[in-house]
């Protein structure tokens, strides 16, 4: 019979194989890139947005006065 243990510790190891070839190949540096440059660009649509909103005057609230 085969201990729990061991089939543990060879999953583990199994994950920690595959988790550093993930780290060694480009795909992680490709995600941070693509990932810095939707938020480059999400911050800017809200920038352009809030502009707008800004200086239209526009209030999405109403006043009781």
């Amino acid at each position: 019979m085969v201990s729990v243990g061991n089939i543990g510790t060879f999953g583990i190891g199994i994950i920690l194989l595959v988790l550093g070839v993930i780290l060694k190949s480009r795909l992680i540096e490709w995600l941070l890139d693509l990932s810095g440059w939707v938020l480059i660009i999400v911050g800017g649509i809200l920038v352009i947005v809030s502009l707008i909103q800004f200086f239209s005057g526009n209030k999405s609230s109403g006043s009781n006065y």
